[in-house]
């Protein structure tokens, strides 16, 4: 067997490793929304967060491993844009959420599709160093937005705007994000889309890998 056939053979391998994991992941997921029931949240809220399962373009047979797409079920940007957010939220409202570099300007967009405008943003400084083509990536962007007239944070209260943090696995987000939002509008409904395990207290969670007390 030369080189090409033994690199051929290996793909191979890669992709059908990569197919099961998706497949048994699927599984559990399912298994989980027949029991907690995966329906859109009732009444409304102030205060959202959300990571959105982007979809991304897989470049290279090592990536594929790597992608959301063998770690989780993903969504189109259509998909997403969809979700009835203007519905539950209350005319003044905040929005923290997620962009990959890759989705930066569908992020803008799916906040002002929901309803919501750009007025800042945080960037996640990782510990570990990524994959990337024209850079390699170790941060990604929480876009803040707001509707109506929802106020900042109090004079000497705001966070600075890059936070350190490490990774805990693949797509999880640093609970110190979610804890800032809820320091900055405390007693106010909160709720995080696609969130995933216990939701803590005051906020509602929804999601397939939710859990809601």
């Amino acid at each position: 067997m030369n080189d090409d056939e033994i690199l051929k053979r290996a793909r191979v391998i890669r992709t059908a490793r990569s197919k099961i994991r998706h497949k048994e992941r699927l599984a559990v997921i399912n298994a989980r929304c027949a029991q907690t029931g995966f329906e859109w949240p009732r009444g409304r809220f102030a205060v959202f967060y959300a990571d959105p399962p982007w979809a991304h373009e897989i470049w290279g047979d090592a990536g594929k491993e790597k992608a959301a797409e063998a770690h989780y079920p993903v969504m189109s940007i259509e998909d997403i844009m969809a979700l009835d957010v203007p519905s539950i939220a209350y005319d003044d409202a905040f929005l923290g959420v997620w962009a990959t570099k890759e989705h930066l300007a569908d992020a803008v967009d799916l906040a002002r599709h929901w309803g919501f405008k750009v007025v800042s943003n945080a960037a996640w400084r990782k510990n570990t160093l990524g994959l990337g083509r024209w850079l390699r990536d170790r941060h990604e962007l929480l876009l803040i937005c707001i509707k109506g007239e929802m106020p900042p944070p109090p004079l000497g209260e705001a966070v600075e705007s890059v936070i350190d943090a490490d990774t805990a696995g693949h797509s999880v987000k640093p609970a110190i994000f979610r804890e800032i939002i809820g320091r900055y509008f405390p007693g106010l409904p909160k709720i995080e889309l696609f969130g995933r395990g216990e939701a803590p207290e005051g906020w509602t969670f929804w999601g397939n890998e939710a859990v809601n007390p």
